[in-house]
């Protein structure tokens, strides 16, 4: 069996890199993941957003919490989200193990890039409002079913 150019095997290897990755993301992994998965089920996008509940100068209360859902998260995900109470830790740059109560939002929502920008929206206002470095995101899909 004759082996191919380094050049051209490492242009095989790349592009199918970029189809399974884009097997696991957007229109086309829903395809796939529809494909394999169980008569019923959808395919949705899961998106995780979890937020420090910590700031300079003291605490986001629960109210402050309860106003940002209602004001910037409700309007724009009005087909329902779920929200868990969390702790969680990481380590700083000064080697320190942080710890610090947050929220952990959940969205499923079909694919849409209005959607994702409204995800970014709602990280921004939050860093802007209450003086947060970042709010981690996750961000797949998922076999759901109703």
């Amino acid at each position: 069996m004759r082996s191919l150019p380094p050049l051209r095997t490492a242009l095989i290897g790349l592009l199918l890199i970029l189809i399974l990755a884009e097997a696991g993301c957007g229109a086309a992994g829903c395809r796939v993941l529809r494909a394999s998965g169980p008569a019923g089920e959808n395919c949705l996008v899961r998106t995780e957003l979890f937020f420090g509940l910590s700031r300079p100068g003291g605490a986001i209360t629960e109210a402050d919490w309860q106003g940002f859902v209602e004001t910037y998260i409700t309007p724009l995900f009005q087909e329902g989200l779920t929200i868990i109470n969390a702790e969680g830790q990481w380590l700083d740059r000064r080697g320190l193990v942080m710890k610090e109560n947050s929220k952990l939002l959940i969205l499923l929502y079909t694919p849409d890039q209005k959607k994702d920008e409204a995800v970014d929206f709602i990280r921004a206002k939050y860093k802007e409002l209450f003086r947060q470095e970042s709010v981690l995101k996750i961000r797949g899909l998922a076999e759901v079913s109703f």
